[in-house]
């Protein structure tokens, strides 16, 4: 190479030697191209298996997607207490939950490094939770959402860039809070970034596959970045039947998506999300704000909603929920009137999840409904 490179250029590459020969001299071993890897462990007599180097980046992914996944089913192992509606249960559940947030708290005082920020990834989803919990009760009582809840809310609001935020809203319109839900809603479109902003839901076992695939910055892995994951995810929104007052109607029949066939087929440590509400953060959002502005008589926003839906649906490669979303775009059809394209919406539902899925209901409603009309 003599001649081929400047003294500007030699002095970079003579950086980047020394630092793989002093951090990572064995990712020389995992080069494939020209089977140079190869040819290098046999001139050198080295018997080990092909070394799989991982940078940096990926290997704080890995240790990421093992504390998303744990964190995920923690917090599953509450909730999937919650199958009642009746509400002397939803109290006594309430409670307890409270029980075990003080634990959580406990064990985060006496925590450091990566344990003490995991947990507290943690807590503001569990916080969201009980908030929920306690407005469905409130509601149900023909109340307001209580300052309890309210609290409860704004100590999970910023569990990620939208799901806290959805749930909160959620809670009002069910309260009849038309002005402070469309306020929440405009702020979860303000954060939610389609370009940067990545949805995930450990109920379908979503994998954010590798780093080519990734719209956020890499370096958020780092344990010292660990606080900005907040501003880049967005978990699935999931209401379990204890909060069934602050979940709209029509997504009220996800909670019963199951025939008996069905549920005795169940794996209970898979399939324990069957009996919630689960809906992607980004078509909830337009569907709530499409409820929003119906109720408001705002049709300009509403139409503007119901299209960003239509979108989102049709475009959005990422969505663990689609044929949620679908039934949720097929009952906004239904309401527009727009019964063919409600019907398209229901069938391509049952393309995207054949079982466990309440468009074949929705689909059954709907022919009864252009039968007489």
């Amino acid at each position: 190479m003599a001649g081929k490179f400047n003294v500007r250029t030699r002095q970079h590459l003579i950086v980047a030697f020394e630092h793989i020969i002093s951090k990572c001299g064995h990712a020389i071993l995992g080069i494939e191209i020209d089977n140079v890897g190869d040819r290098l462990r046999d001139k050198c007599g080295l018997l080990q298996a092909r070394c799989n180097y991982k940078t940096s980046n990926q290997m704080h992914f890995q240790i990421y997607s093992f504390l998303y996944y744990f964190l995920m089913h923690a917090t599953i192992n509450v909730n999937s207490d919650i199958k009642s509606t009746n509400e002397v249960d939803i109290q006594r559940i309430y409670f307890e939950m409270k029980n075990r947030l003080s634990a959580v708290l406990q064990v985060y005082r006496c925590s450091v490094g990566i344990e003490r920020e995991s947990i507290l990834l943690m807590i503001p989803s569990l916080c969201t939770t009980m908030g929920s919990l306690l407005a469905s009760h409130n509601i149900s009582q023909g109340q307001s959402v209580s300052n309890t809840a309210l609290s409860l809310f704004s100590l999970g609001i910023d569990s990620d860039v939208a799901a806290g935020r959805l749930k909160l809203a959620s809670a009002l319109f069910a309260a009849g809070d038309l002005a402070k839900t469309v306020i929440v809603l405009r702020d979860v479109e303000e954060r939610y970034n389609p370009r940067v902003t990545e949805p995930v839901c450990d109920c379908t076992s979503t994998d954010i596959q590798d780093d080519s695939t990734w719209k956020f910055p890499i370096d958020i892995f780092h344990v010292e970045n660990v606080n900005s994951l907040t501003y880049y995810f967005a978990y699935g929104v999931s209401f379990t039947r204890g909060e069934v007052h602050c979940v709209p109607h029509a997504l009220q029949y996800e909670m019963f998506r199951c025939t008996e066939e069905e549920r005795a087929m169940c794996n209970k440590y898979k399939d324990y999300w069957m009996d919630w509400a689960v809906v992607d953060a980004l078509p909830y959002l337009y569907y709530l704000q499409y409820l929003t502005y119906c109720q408001l008589g705002r049709q300009r926003d509403q139409q503007r909603a119901l299209n960003k839906l239509i979108e989102t649906v049709s475009t959005e490669l990422n969505l663990s929920h689609r044929e949620t979303a679908l039934n949720l775009l097929g009952k906004c059809m239904e309401q527009e009137g727009r019964l063919l394209d409600a019907l398209v919406c229901y069938r391509c539902s049952m393309n995207a999840r054949p079982a466990h899925n309440v468009a074949r209901w929705h689909f059954v409603g709907l022919i009864g409904r252009m039968y007489h009309s």
